[in-house]
């Protein structure tokens, strides 16, 4: 699903009720289009690295939102999967990088079960 990109991003932290200094944080990241994509990441197995691209249509991306509601790690430009440069990720974690120049998105899924996968991408 393609749309126009018209996005408006505020981030609201708070502590204990209370709102954080320098919050809320407003960003208005300008990108040609905006996409969604849900997919499920299968597994490779206990212990197994296999790298697999998430499936973008378009390269390179100014952001991206991902959110997972299953265990994954996630890597960011081509960075190898070795538990060094790339991100664990908890069942339900979310991920957000806007303003950035992202050439490439990978995932591993090293358990037994599908991990579920949600991603937006902004495109410039």
């Amino acid at each position: 699903m393609a749309l126009p990109a018209a996005i408006r991003l505020t981030i609201a932290l708070h502590l204990d009720g209370e709102p954080v200094p320098g919050f809320p944080l407003e960003r208005r990241p300008t990108g040609a289009t905006l996409e969604r994509f849900d997919f499920v990441r299968l597994a490779d197995g206990i212990g197994t690295f296999t790298a697999e691209p998430l499936p973008v249509t378009t390269l390179p991306l100014e952001s991206f939102f991902l959110t997972t509601a299953d265990p994954i790690r996630l890597s960011i430009n081509d960075q190898p999967q070795d538990g060094v440069f790339d991100t664990g990720l908890r069942a339900g974690a979310a991920v957000l990088l806007v303003a950035a120049t992202i050439t490439q998105l990978s995932t591993t899924n090293a358990t037994t079960t599908p991990a579920a996968l949600t991603l937006l991408t902004l495109t410039p």
